[in-house]
């Protein structure tokens, strides 16, 4: 364990760690959670007192950094903060809207 730590020069608990949350969860790649689903999370943990990585491992949560987000979120800026925010590049406007730009554009330069 320690060889293997050592050639790819992290702490021997860190890949511990990694394969017991391997073996927990399993391969899951990123996906989405609803609003009432963190929700739960963060109640629960408030509750019961749970730690943010043993709360992530009893909600079959792959990376407890995911929970510390919402938590952080939640303490800071409450609920609204917990909402899927849009990602990506924005939509353009109106092809109307664009086409008379152009034209007013052009029409300027004769």
């Amino acid at each position: 364990m320690k060889r293997l730590a050592g050639s790819i020069k992290v702490h021997p608990s860190v890949l511990q760690q990694w394969i017991k949350q391997y073996n927990a969860v399993g391969e899951k790649r990123y996906r989405r959670y609803p609003l009432d689903y963190k929700l739960d999370v963060i109640n629960y943990m408030d509750r019961q007192g749970t730690y943010i990585r043993e709360t992530g491992a009893i909600f079959n949560i792959p990376s407890y950094g995911t929970v510390r987000r919402w938590k952080e979120a939640y303490d800071l800026k409450g609920v609204d903060s917990l909402h899927e925010k849009k990602r990506g590049r924005p939509t353009m406007k109106n092809t109307n809207t664009i086409e008379k730009l152009r034209s007013t554009f052009c029409l300027r330069l004769i």
